[in-house]
């Protein structure tokens, strides 16, 4: 059979499939009508960084093969994006569902589109296999539906992209096999749906990339010299070739702006709380129905623990677990018998999955030195899944199962349906609520483009730097990009990817007094100061009241009480804040971070000054104070710079210039010749001296 003639005669049960998911998930989602289909999903964490990139797309501010900077974010600059790895196919699908259907309905018909692709490349590989076709329906009818989409949903939509598995676990199929059977033209058409696979999820194809490279190696032990390891050879390539050209953005701006090592954080403890956990392979979620629910709440999700990760992702269902169970019982069955030749792949596979994502395993193991990129092992649970599904539809086609296959899949489905689905659909009033959460945002902006012309600058507040990390008191990571995501020409402050020197400038004006912050604002030729009051735990009273003193007229403050905005007076020829090219890190011998100064608890301070930049010559600017007269040496690198004595609280205005900076790290030290004093006041710190308004710079490399 060609494969023109193969699709064809799928086609028909392919499209009565996707209808089929298309009723389940409107029923579920209650979208099934335009104010509902109009308002997203979710409104919330990640969701809202998904968001900003596809509007980005969709406005065509890149493309997929090209650097990413975003015109309308991170002003007076533009945002970089180049930092971080990202499945930029994905984006730029999604960018044109934006564009084509609007944002909110556009990210709809993408979360639903992760469903139905689910279940259409499940039902696909199926075929090929040759399995049961009522059968094949109604595992499909669930892959599509898995307790892992519903717990990843629009939050972590690329994750819910898994369509991939199933093509991935047909290629392996296929490069496990002694004898090569494919033709020209199908090899080249596997490798165009790997490369376009690829593209939409790093992390399984990481996973499948390991697999595909242990079989090349017993390929090459077993001395195979058919055309298969030509063929893993062409996959690995396929793959590589893929995320290089994917990331181009990134390998250029590695290569011309260095690396950025702040960008992505990852650390051994994120393996062990995005690591896989064997027991929540079979605890229920908890929003799912029946005793099973009311025994792992109380058993497992109610119990106190150390590490509690993402509960309930790894969930694999009533029917995974059948097929799970299924599959060990079966192999173990050959492996008692010695019988190795008839044990299944799938089963294999499992335990690789197991071995490397587990906590404490393979992965966790990499970690100690330093591979920590793939933290959230617990993934991997979706492609446990995908193989018991597989193995449980296989073992049920079997001739001796087919004559009760229609009555198979009845209760397949009922009970899948019953297990994996959740207790109750998204109700109206839920829809409703993110409604009003939307349109307070959009109020916000429309009230701002009212007044200002095209392209104005709006800077945000509090300073939250992007991608992954920690809540400003309630405003969590991604927030502050809700306000673009609304609007049509309006630049802002928030956006550009963490760990680069030129956004330092930022976190500068949010330690200055109100008069220097409006005066900087205006300098740099922004047009409104936006102040979001959940990231204040007194909701801003003392900030607005700040601003206000300097005769800033409030343009817009919402019912809800989330923003503020004062109208600025811009520069006509506004300046640009200057990068400085240094990190500024303050050490050992330091008090806690209080702004603008930092008090030694020392008689020795050290402060590192990162060099992002080439080798070059800097300077030094601080000023210094200090509770008695001391004699204080400053060293940079190890050699003595400067030297004076310091008067009781005269402060003293050090300029320090001409210093040859290194790519790097470079350490400032001081030292002083009396131990830290009391200070005699409610302040009961031992403190030596005071830095305030330290800065660095590169000013030649």
């Amino acid at each position: 059979m060609s494969i023109l003639q193969y699709f064809e005669n799928k086609i028909l049960n392919c499209i009565t499939l996707s209808v089929l998911i298309i009723f389940l998930w409107c029923y579920i989602y209650n979208r099934m009508d335009s104010v509902s289909w109009s308002t997203p999903v979710s409104y919330e964490s990640d969701t809202i960084g998904v968001m900003a990139v596809a509007k980005a797309y969709s406005e065509g501010d890149f493309s997929y093969f090209s650097t990413k900077y975003a015109k309308r974010l991170n002003a007076p600059f533009e945002a970089n994006w180049n930092d971080y790895p990202k499945e930029e196919m994905y984006y730029a699908f999604q960018g044109i569902l934006v564009k084509l259907f609007g944002l909110y309905p556009g990210m709809n018909i993408g979360l639903l589109l992760a469903h139905i692709l689910a279940g259409a490349t499940f039902w696909f590989v199926g075929n090929w296999f040759g399995y049961n076709r009522s059968l094949l329906f109604a595992f499909s009818i669930l892959y599509a539906f898995t307790p892992y989409i519903f717990w990843r949903g629009m939050v972590h939509i690329l994750l819910s992209y898994y369509f991939v598995i199933p093509v991935f676990w047909m290629v392996l199929c296929i490069a496990v096999k002694d004898e090569f059977t494919l033709n020209g033209r199908l090899w080249i058409l596997i490798l165009l749906v790997l490369f376009f696979a690829c593209n939409f999820s790093f992390y399984y194809t990481i996973v499948f990339m390991q697999l595909f490279s242990i079989i090349l190696v017993m390929h090459i032990i077993k001395k195979n010299h058919n055309k298969t390891k030509y063929f893993i050879l062409s996959v690995i390539a396929t793959s590589v070739i893929a995320f290089v050209l994917t990331n181009f953005g990134y390998f250029w701006t590695k290569i011309t702006l260095g690396s950025n090592f702040s960008a992505a954080v990852r650390n051994i403890d994120g393996l062990e709380v995005y690591g896989l956990k064997l027991i929540e392979l079979f605890a229920t979620p908890q929003n799912t129905i029946g005793y099973f629910n009311e025994f792992w709440m109380k058993q497992y999700h109610e119990q106190p623990m150390i590490i509690r990760g993402e509960i309930g992702s790894g969930y694999i269902g009533i029917v995974g677990i059948l097929g799970l169970t299924t599959m060990i019982c079966y192999n173990l069955y050959f492996l008692c018998l010695k019988k190795i030749e008839n044990t299944s792949m799938s089963f294999w596979i499992s335990i690789w999955i197991l071995f490397y994502s587990l906590i404490g395993g393979l992965n966790h193991f990499l970690g100690v030195f330093g591979f920590t990129f793939m933290r959230g092992t617990n993934r991997f649970s979706i492609i446990i899944l995908t193989l018991s599904f597989y193995f449980l539809v296989e073992q049920l086609s079997k001739q001796q199962f087919r004559r009760y296959a229609l009555l198979f899949s009845v209760v397949i489905v009922l009970a899948g349906i019953f297990d994996q689905f959740p207790a109750e659909k998204v109700s109206h009033e839920r829809i409703l609520e993110t409604k009003a959460e939307i349109q307070a945002d959009i109020d916000l902006v429309e009230t701002l483009e009212q007044e200002l012309p095209e392209g104005s600058m709006i800077f945000q507040l509090p300073v939250m730097e992007y991608p992954e990390v920690p809540p400003i008191h309630k405003i969590d990571s991604y927030q502050p990009f809700r306000p673009y995501i609304n609007s049509n020409y309006l630049r802002f402050s928030y956006g550009s990817i963490k760990g680069r020197t030129r956004e330092l400038w930022q976190h500068k004006i949010k330690n200055l007094n109100s008069d220097e912050t409006v005066f900087e604002l205006e300098r740099f030729g922004f047009s409104v100061l936006l102040i979001n009051k959940d990231g204040y735990a007194d909701n801003a009273a003392e900030l607005k009241s700040m601003i206000t003193n300097t005769g800033k007229e409030v343009m817009y403050e919402d019912t809800d009480g989330r923003y503020i905005a004062f109208k600025l007076n811009p520069e006509t020829i506004p300046d640009k804040p200057k990068d400085t090219g240094i990190f500024i890190t303050f050490l050992s011998g330091w008090s806690i971070d209080e702004g603008l100064q930092r008090w030694s608890i020392s008689n020795k301070a050290k402060i590192e000054l990162y060099n992002t930049k080439k080798n070059g010559i800097g300077e030094v600017h601080f000023q210094i104070v200090s509770l008695i007269p001391r004699k204080i040496e400053v060293y940079f690198n190890n050699q003595l710079i400067t030297e004076f004595i310091q008067e009781s609280n005269l402060v003293n205005h050090i300029d320090i210039e001409k210093l040859s900076f290194i790519s790097g790290k470079n350490i400032i030290r001081f030292e002083t010749d009396k131990p830290p004093q009391n200070p005699g006041t409610d302040d009961l710190r031992e403190l030596s001296f005071c830095v305030i308004r330290f800065e660095s710079n590169i000013i030649n490399n």
